[in-house]
């Protein structure tokens, strides 16, 4: 059995071999390295997209939840939008006495109903003129 230093040329044969094989795995580890980066950026723009269709899930949800409240007859449905001059000024004056309306139920009650947290789902009852 001939060892490699009987035989110099198998020797420079088996090292071109070794330097061959570890220049093929420095390769494949580079391509590794850029293949491990495309997919980090890859999950981090997927995270940043599951995270704005999470919000947008939960805003369709609170939607959701409105419209069915408002066709049950929970709430009150939105107003319509203005249609000119005279409507605004009317609906000027209606929050006119809307505030005054909180701001005694405020002074009788002591609290609102944004300090309980639902503001947004207690209409406030309408108020009655003691002299009619």
């Amino acid at each position: 059995m001939e060892t490699p230093a009987e035989n110099p040329s198998k020797a420079a044969e088996y090292l071109k071999e070794l330097n061959k094989i570890i220049e093929t795995q420095q390769e494949l580890l580079e391509k590794q390295k850029l293949r491990i980066d495309e997919l980090e950026q890859q999950v981090a723009k997927l995270y940043h997209e599951n995270a704005r269709l999470q919000d947008e899930h939960q805003r369709h949800l609170a939607t959701c939840s409105l419209l069915l409240l408002q066709q049950q007859g929970t709430l009150p449905a939105p107003p319509p939008p203005p249609r000119d001059g005279q409507d605004n000024a009317k609906e000027e004056q209606s929050e006119v006495d809307s505030s005054r309306s909180i701001r005694t139920q405020v002074d009788e009650r002591g609290s609102t109903a944004s300090e309980q947290g639902r503001a947004d789902l207690l209409p406030l009852p309408p108020t009655q003129d003691p002299s009619g």
